[in-house]
């Protein structure tokens, strides 16, 4: 989506050849097309898995599953078992967030902010996003540090949240906290980032 988004053509018939190339020439180890076919089925059945709902999965589908989608052993005590309201709110929300995004990249001439934007929504967006995950937005967090001094004082205190909730070690999978949005610091802390990378990102008046 970022090298559509900012029509890098010449970067985008390179990485589609690369990415056939690759997988032409790994196809005899890897057990032929029949693999391929296999991962394809199984992609959506893992991605639906019910252990999905524990807050190890620091995602929105993970969050919205934890709150709406009971199981016996994962996820005893959701807030109510509506499975498909969590399907409805997943993709509801993966859509704003994909729009606000696509929306403010108009303005982002080096296209550094956007790629941050779609770098967090990649993490947030993926059912099996694990703590690890997050090391990714070292990235974008260092180049808010290198252009703090260009952020207002609520955008300080966001950028305070932001490594407070991806750094902060606490056991955030503890039944204590499982009702509450303390289960998902992480997500939070991807969802704030994200906010302040689209703020830092040009708008019409500052480009002129």
């Amino acid at each position: 989506p970022f090298l559509l988004i900012k029509r890098r053509w010449k970067a985008l018939i390179w990485s589609a050849i690369a990415g056939i190339a690759l997988v032409g020439l790994t196809l005899p180890l890897s057990g032929g097309f029949d693999s391929w076919v296999i991962l394809l089925q199984k992609l959506p059945v893992y991605s639906q898995r019910p252990a999905m709902a524990v807050s190890a999965y620091q995602s929105v589908s993970g969050f919205f599953k934890h709150q709406f989608y009971f199981h016996p052993v994962w996820n005893p005590s959701p807030l109510m078992d509506l499975p498909m309201l969590a399907t409805i709110l997943t993709a509801t929300t993966l859509l704003m967030l994909l729009l606000v995004t696509l929306w403010q990249s108009r303005h982002d001439i080096h296209a550094k902010w956007t790629f941050c934007a779609m770098l967090i929504l990649g993490i947030v967006v993926s059912p099996a996003t694990l703590d690890y995950h997050f090391m990714l937005l070292l990235l974008p967090i260092l180049l808010l540090l290198r252009d703090h001094q260009q952020m207002k004082m609520p955008q300080k205190i966001l950028f305070i949240l932001v490594i407070v909730c991806l750094s902060v070690d606490y056991p955030y999978q503890h039944e204590m906290y499982s009702q509450s949005l303390m289960a998902y610091p992480k997500l939070i802390g991807s969802l704030l980032c994200w906010g302040l990378v689209i703020q830092m990102m040009p708008t019409t008046e500052q480009k002129m």
